[in-house]
């Protein structure tokens, strides 16, 4: 997968982060005065931190093997909400925020918009850093779930946007699954049996699948914790027996026929109103 240019500044960072991090890594948003102080590292972003994906605040964790202090002073825009989330998400002792910049003479600071060159990208090997592998997934949410999953130790008690489904009915026409907009359900078809699966590391809880169901047979209980979608285990919803459509070849829980071409034996000569239209 192609890797683009803020894809690659950052792998830069990392590396650079991963040869001189010995300590607290202070992070300065883009719009941010001054430097940071004598003995410190930094890391200047390249946008404002409101503008910065989640997921790339991890991997500098990740690759600098130490907590970072966020300085937002002179950042113009609201704190973000996703920086109160992934804060308690990694521990907030592993990401804090402060409102000033510390303090002092200049420190060492690497700006993400002029990455420096580590001794090793020198030797032309930094793109395939351990400390900043690329990423598989090319949506910002499934990205964190992979930094996170990277990462290793979270609070995995903390609510996710994934949704907790639950099956109370279903037909098997795989409605659910043709709408999610992030392949987060599956239905998989073995002899008789027809399953229903939920992959929560790439739900987004945006509920799509149960207001689509026609039987109403889709549940949402609650918000998920990181801890299950994190650990990237499919959620069996539920089991049924099908047989095939003689007809048309679609799965089905209604015997021959499904219920569209059931419908159109009883209907051969086309459509055939309810009973309300025709008083």
């Amino acid at each position: 997968m192609t890797r683009s240019v803020s894809d690659q500044r950052h792998e830069r960072i990392g590396a650079w982060l991963a040869e001189h991090a010995t300590g607290p890594v202070v992070v300065l948003c883009a719009e941010a005065p001054g430097e940071v102080a004598q003995g410190r590292l930094g890391v200047r972003l390249e946008s404002c931190l409101a503008a910065t994906p989640a997921y790339r605040l991890v991997d500098l964790l990740i690759a600098a093997g130490h907590p970072l202090v966020i300085a937002r002073a002179g950042c113009r825009l609201p704190e973000p909400a996703w920086l109160t989330t992934v804060a308690r998400i990694v521990g907030e002792r592993r990401i804090a925020t402060v409102d000033p910049v510390p303090p002092g003479p200049r420190g060492l600071l690497a700006d993400l918009s002029h990455p420096p060159v580590s001794r090793r990208g020198l030797l032309g090997v930094f793109g395939g850093d351990a400390a900043q592998p690329a990423h598989a997934a090319i949506d910002e949410a499934g990205r964190l779930v992979e930094s996170l999953r990277r990462l290793g130790t979270i609070d995995g008690d903390t609510e996710a946007p994934a949704r907790a489904l639950s099956l109370t009915a279903c037909t098997a026409c795989g409605l659910c699954v043709r709408v999610c907009p992030h392949e987060a359900l599956d239905l998989t078809h073995a002899g008789t049996i027809s399953t229903l699966t939920h992959a929560p590391d790439r739900c987004q809880g945006e509920l799509v699948c149960v207001e689509a169901c026609p039987v109403a047979g889709l549940d949402d209980n609650g918000a998920l914790p990181w801890r299950a979608v994190v650990s990237g285990e499919p959620r069996v919803l539920g089991t049924l027996e099908t047989s095939t459509c003689v007809r048309c070849g679609a799965r089905t829980t209604a015997g021959e026929l499904c219920e569209p071409c059931a419908f159109r034996r009883e209907n051969p000569f086309g459509w055939s109103p309810p009973p309300i239209a025709r008083r």
